[in-house]
């Protein structure tokens, strides 16, 4: 995993999913249809928010492999695919910052525009 610490440029460290993350992760691409969703989900509602960073998302297990790449959605447009993605890419970053080697790692420093 790289982490962007701006300022102070980037910081790279490994670490292992347990198989009990790997199982959890692997039933949620598949209650998520992650292979099958197109490569791009943006928001097409009338309102537009700033700043809407995009988020992106890229998994392979075997031999598939898909990325999507997406930014916020208004709750009143969003789609049940929609929120399990987020909430696939929400468990994934939270078994991420739950390991010793992420929390070990120095604070950002700075941020963008």
């Amino acid at each position: 995993m790289i982490k962007d610490l701006v300022l102070n440029g980037q910081i790279k460290v490994n670490f292992w999913l347990t198989k009990e993350e790997q199982i959890k992760i692997q039933s949620m691409v598949c209650e998520t249809n992650f292979f099958l969703i197109h490569d791009t989900i943006l928001n097409t509602a009338p309102v537009e928010i700033t700043s809407n960073f995009i988020h992106f998302l890229k998994i392979k297990i075997n031999n598939e492999e898909n990325s999507v790449i997406w930014n916020y959605i208004l709750p009143e447009f969003q789609t049940d695919q929609y929120n399990k993605l987020i909430e696939l890419s929400d468990y994934i970053v939270n078994v991420i910052e739950s390991k010793p080697e992420y929390r070990s790692l120095p604070p950002r420093n700075g941020g963008y525009d």
